[in-house]
């Protein structure tokens, strides 16, 4: 004698509800600048008063390389200009402008490709 086994099949019929979410978008145009030029060491936090050695900004560059390959990004600059909201999720404590600086320093000394 042989035993067959049966499966059931149930079909779901209900439509998973769209995911909304909410992005704040950066519209550079509107965006204001300024001429003047000051010379920090080499990099100074105004707000916490905090500022960074050549080698830890070095260290914080690889990190940032070695992050980017994990995740397939090529262009760090750009990436980082375009999603700004999206490197705030994970490090809400730093500000777009102070991204965009620090990348800037990795690429000024040919750390990361531009």
């Amino acid at each position: 004698m042989h035993l067959r086994r049966v499966f059931k099949t149930r079909l779901i019929t209900t439509t998973p509800r769209p995911l909304i979410i909410d992005e704040n978008r950066i519209d550079v145009e509107t965006m204001e600048t300024s001429t003047n030029v000051m010379n920090l060491a080499p990099i100074f936090d105004a707000d916490t008063g905090t500022s960074y050695t050549p080698a830890e900004l070095n260290k914080i560059c690889s990190e940032t390389v070695h992050v980017s390959k994990g995740f397939g990004i090529s262009d760090i600059e750009s990436f980082a200009k375009n999603n700004c909201f999206l490197i705030r999720l994970y490090y809400p404590s730093v500000t777009c402008s102070q991204i965009n600086q620090l990348v800037g320093y990795c690429r000024e000394n040919g750390l990361i490709n531009g």
